[in-house]
């Protein structure tokens, strides 16, 4: 018994690491190669046009490969890769940069936003944005560099945003300083928004995997955060330590869990349980 005991421990522990050296890590994606974090910069200031941003990348088993993979960013928050091309909004800006030559080969202004916060593909021409500040989201037509603004009711706090089957699922941050976000989608047929549950709170990161939306709540400005899973009507709390600043997450091909741990400068990869 005592060594079957080691042994699980073992198994546990081998699934989880942790890696720091970061500067506010926000979102991070992965094409199943490598990992690419988005960094903020050394103050967690997401609006400040500082010049000390950037996105590392790392390999696939969370090794450093490069801190300042692509610099010289402002506050990057929201990835996503098509095609070789990562995508990153910076406030004001999407942005894109070629993976091979890292050279910025997109870029296109929102006007009049403050706080471009994540990033969601609905094909290869086509992304969604959401914009924190005003609780707006725009389309962005990749080919001729376009955009819109969908015609919805102000979400508190517009963050984590995920497209599936014309529903475009978001959680919010909640305004005023108050953990007053929610989670729920939007009809793209209607642009009706539709709550999906009552729970409340700073809510960031969302991903959406084997029919479980997975979704981020920093609950405090401390070490608190957690990720919980809406299953049907059923919502539940991964078994995981408490993070500080519990951000933009990700799940690969693996059932890995990758998670910026923003306010401790650390991200953690750790398996999904019972995966």
């Amino acid at each position: 018994m005592k060594k079957l005991l080691i042994s699980l421990i073992f198994i546990t522990i081998s699934f989880a690491k942790e890696i720091g050296g970061f500067s506010s890590p926000e979102s991070i994606i992965s094409n199943e190669k490598f990992i690419y974090v988005s960094n903020v910069g050394k103050e967690l200031k997401p609006m400040a046009k500082d010049g000390d941003g950037f996105i590392s990348k790392l390999s696939n088993d969370g090794k450093i490969l490069q801190l300042k993979f692509i610099d010289n960013l402002n506050a990057p928050k929201g990835l996503c890769i098509i095609d070789n091309i990562i995508y990153t909004v910076d406030i004001d800006k999407l942005l894109g940069f070629d993976l091979k030559s890292k050279k910025e080969v997109f870029s296109l202004e929102i006007k009049g936003v403050k706080f471009l916060n994540d990033i969601t593909k609905k094909d290869n021409n086509t992304l969604f944005v959401s914009e924190t500040i005003s609780g707006s989201i725009y389309k962005i037509y990749l080919k001729n560099r376009s955009y819109e603004k969908l015609k919805i009711e102000k979400i508190k706090g517009a963050n984590g945003i995920f497209y599936l089957k014309n529903k475009l699922y978001i959680v919010g941050f909640g305004e005023e300083n108050k953990p007053n976000g929610k989670i729920g989608f939007i009809d793209l047929k209607n642009l009706k928004f539709k709550k999906l549950s009552n729970y409340n709170g700073y809510l960031d990161g969302l991903f959406i995997k084997d029919n479980k939306i997975y979704f981020s709540n920093w609950v405090a400005f401390e070490k608190k955060g957690v990720i919980k899973v809406l299953n049907n009507s059923k919502l539940t709390t991964l078994k995981l330590d408490l993070v500080a600043g519990m951000a933009d997450f990700y799940i690969d091909s693996k059932n890995r869990l990758l998670i910026p741990k923003m306010m401790e400068n650390k991200i953690l990869i750790t398996k999904l349980k019972g995966k």
